[in-house]
């Protein structure tokens, strides 16, 4: 597949609202005795469809970037999105989203390795962060494809009743080598 990467424009995007879409048969069961923390790969009974929708440019994100990966014929296939956290030096990727159509074709991972460079020749930091849930599997093998391995968890984000949802906040990091922050 030919696909351009382009830098998104906010003014043209920071209004633009994505869907977000994933089915899903398994998820990372999160237990937790006695300061000890057991993420366990269990099945559901049945697929699991999820959707959310998120935009581009949020105000609460500190100094935001955005790609897009475009086609030979100029259709989007997906986004990705980060910003510097300059009080801790680390750079966040706060959306990649890839067509469902386009996935599983080097969409994704082109869009991030992007992302990831950019970053580096601007913002120098650190460790690059993430964020997903622990019943997006597909997300959390990608991203650890990717380099990037389980950091924390956060078993309150979304709803009082996140461990019993089977969808817990996993932060997902991957340390920048010093030799590359320095090229």
């Amino acid at each position: 597949m030919n696909i351009s990467i382009r830098l998104l424009e906010k003014d043209q995007f920071i209004d633009q609202t994505f869907d977000f879409e994933y089915t899903t048969t398994s998820y990372m069961d999160v237990s937790i005795s006695n300061w000890q923390i057991t993420l366990t790969k269990k099945s559901y009974d049945q697929p699991i469809h999820k959707h959310f929708q998120s935009k581009l440019f949020e105000s609460f994100l500190e100094c935001p970037i955005a790609f897009g990966a475009y086609d030979e014929d100029n259709q989007l296939l997906g986004i990705v999105e980060g910003s510097i956290e300059s009080w801790h030096h680390v750079f966040r990727i706060s959306n990649i989203l890839v067509n469902e159509s386009s996935r599983h074709q080097g969409v994704g991972k082109r869009l991030l390795d992007h992302l990831e460079k950019e970053a580096i020749k601007t913002y120098k930091p650190r460790a690059f962060l993430l964020e997903t849930q622990t019943c997006n599997m597909n997300a959390i093998l990608f991203y650890n494809k990717m380099g990037y391995t389980w950091i924390g968890i956060d078993t309150l984000s979304y709803s009082n009743t996140d461990v019993a949802n089977t969808e817990v906040r996993i932060e997902m990091g991957k340390k920048i080598p010093d030799e590359a922050m320095n090229s």
